[in-house]
């Protein structure tokens, strides 16, 4: 009898795969997290306007999931072309199955499921920085593992609501806007990107607008797009959980909570807490603007965070983005992950042929 069997989940699955999150942590260099999903995972780590699948791996002995990991495909722009594109993530395996050799047999199933369905041209993937483990792993190059290429890091700022200031002078250039009204001019700005999804009004900005009470801001240059970004409430489906600090930032909380308290500064709390934040979305930069355009734009969504009584506001960025420091000065805790290219095919990072455009991950449905 075969012990341990890899196969596609259903809705039926959905309570194994929120345990699954609940007892797999995460460590960073800032803190040990869980990503959770209540009260769906499907609802809340299945974009709309994707393809994904979910590959899960059971214990057929004692009847129980004990890993799971995602793949998600969509249009997204390489190179300024829309091209279908593949996103790995989620790997999870509960503790007491590490060790076993499950994950190189779940990446030869998910090879199997790329081989036999329509295919992604290559992958992308991250890897929270601190989790060498995971690291150590998957870019072994074991057999039935692809090939993982390092393309520079994702960071996940978390900045305060009350970081800034809007002056009227900033206000006056911000336009608010629907999902309907943002979708058609998204592809200007974002085929400046890479991995920049193609967009569609019916897919995941619906979702945003209707389920996540999403808001779109955007500045413009004599007509043109300079900048967008918009801010989204996930809070009710999904959860970042802090489980434990590493000993130097438990030794140091309380001191550092006084020196909060007097600046106003949101505290850090006694683990396990879930972060109260809302989600930055589409924070792009027209690549001939300067980056200080976005200020206005990050003003208007951190005033909309502290309307909803939010503590922070999450926005990610990859390091070749031109905005990148201006808002990693402004945050106050930062999760950085290692991005990748992701290929069974290519094993050197140049065939994937990708040119110095920046590159683009949205936070919102990672």
């Amino acid at each position: 009898m075969v012990r341990y069997v890899f196969d596609l989940a259903t809705s039926a699955d959905d309570a194994q795969l929120r345990h699954v999150l609940r007892e797999t942590p995460m460590e960073s260099s800032l803190a040990t997290v869980t990503y959770e999903s209540e009260p769906s995972f499907f609802q809340s780590s299945c974009p709309d306007g994707a393809e994904t699948d979910v590959m899960i791996c059971r214990d057929t002995a004692r009847d129980v999931m004990v890993g799971f990991a995602c793949r998600s495909i969509r249009k997204m722009f390489v190179n300024g072309k829309e091209t279908r594109i593949g996103y790995l993530s989620t790997l999870r395996c509960i503790p007491e199955y590490r060790n076993r050799g499950l994950v190189a047999r779940g990446y030869r199933a998910m090879e199997q499921l790329h081989n036999t369905t329509n295919q992604p041209r290559w992958y992308f993937s991250t890897i929270l920085e601190g989790n060498q483990r995971a690291r150590h792993l998957l870019t072994s190059g074991r057999a039935g593992l692809p090939f993982y290429h390092s393309i520079g890091r994702y960071s996940t700022f978390l900045i305060p609501v009350d970081a800034m200031g809007q002056s009227d002078h900033l206000a006056n250039r911000i336009e608010c806007r629907t999902a309907q009204q943002i979708v058609s001019g998204l592809s200007e700005l974002g085929s400046q990107y890479q991995l920049f999804p193609s967009y569609q009004l019916d897919g995941w900005l619906a979702q945003c607008e209707e389920l996540y009470d999403g808001s779109f801001f955007v500045t413009t240059n004599g007509g043109k797009w300079e900048s967008v970004m918009g801010v989204i409430d996930q809070r009710a489906v999904k959860q970042l959980v802090i489980k434990s600090y590493p000993r130097w930032l438990q030794w140091c909380r309380y001191p550092l909570n006084c020196w909060y308290k007097l600046r106003g500064q949101p505290l850090i709390h006694k683990p396990p807490y879930d972060f109260n934040y809302l989600t930055a979305v589409l924070p792009l930069v027209d690549s001939k603007a300067d980056p200080d355009c976005i200020l206005p734009l990050l003003g208007s969504v951190l005033l909309e965070g502290k309307r909803r009584e939010a503590e922070y506001i999450a926005l990610g960025m990859h390091e070749s983005h031109k905005c990148y420091q201006l808002v990693k000065d402004l945050s106050k805790h930062t999760f950085a992950a290692e991005l990748f290219l992701v290929s069974w095919k290519f094993n050197e990072k140049s065939q994937f042929g990708l040119d110095d455009r920046p590159i683009y991950l949205e936070l919102g449905w990672l």
